[in-house]
């Protein structure tokens, strides 16, 4: 037990200041709170221990009424929490829905985007014949095939 007897005044550099300090005198009594379920070998404590001092306390008179009366609530509570649980995950799922029909499904990030189909020759699919695209075929092209490689 630990009991505060008097203060004495806190001392800085030799000289004596008016911050005031508690003194503490413990007691000699010898009562202790030992927790065995944090102990590495508690059965050797135990050996130790009379059986009144090491004897585990039941938290609960009737285990069995105890566990209905759990059982009970779970019954109750357990479905309305799954529901809850249903209905936000819809939720979420529309929500995820909703947001990619509005970004119409296209990364956010360009460089990720895939690039236009190419034809067997190399060449943009895209309609148009003319010849001034070449370069950006061959450019997607080597796009495409260093993505394949890494």
């Amino acid at each position: 037990m630990v009991i505060v007897t008097h203060t004495e005044f806190v001392y800085q550099e030799r000289k004596q200041t008016s911050i005031p300090k508690p003194v503490i005198v413990h007691d000699t009594n010898p009562v202790y709170v030992i927790n065995m379920h944090s102990l590495h070998n508690p059965h050797l404590l135990r050996q130790a221990l009379p059986r009144s001092h090491a004897q585990p306390l039941p938290y609960c008179n009737n285990h069995n009424a105890q566990r209905l009366k759990l059982a009970a609530h779970l019954r109750v509570v357990g479905p309305q929490k799954r529901a809850d649980t249903r209905e936000k995950a819809q939720a979420t799922r529309a929500r995820n829905k909703a947001k990619k029909s509005t970004t119409g499904g296209a990364a956010a990030d360009p460089s990720l985007s895939i690039p236009p189909l190419l034809n067997a020759a190399g060449a943009s699919d895209d309609g148009n014949e003319d010849d001034d695209d070449e370069p950006y075929a061959e450019e997607m092209v080597n796009i495409v095939m260093n993505r394949a490689i890494h």
